[in-house]
């Protein structure tokens, strides 16, 4: 393929790309946040009665991170989608 389509798929590759390296950054984040705060759940005396105020904080803490990583991937997935669907009609 030559001329503006070619263009077009480059770049659309080239977003595709940046936004599986985007997905994977978000999950190696979450992922890190995640058995950070698992250890500070861990940590607290299961006693105590503040320990139910660091579960909130902690799901606080993480919920905007999965929410981006989760249209993160959902971009990613409909970017592919679009492609294959475009190729399989004009490839």
């Amino acid at each position: 393929m030559d001329g503006p389509i070619a263009e077009w798929l480059t770049q659309i590759e080239r977003a595709r790309r940046q936004l599986d390296n985007a997905a994977s950054v978000m999950h190696h984040l979450r992922r890190e946040l995640d058995q950070a705060l698992s250890r500070a759940l861990a940590s607290a005396d299961p006693d105590d009665s503040s320990r139910p105020q660091l579960q909130r904080l902690c799901d606080t803490a993480a919920g905007p991170l999965r929410q981006r990583e989760q249209r993160l991937a959902d971009a990613l997935d409909d970017t592919a989608l679009r492609l294959r669907r475009y190729l399989g009609g004009n490839g």
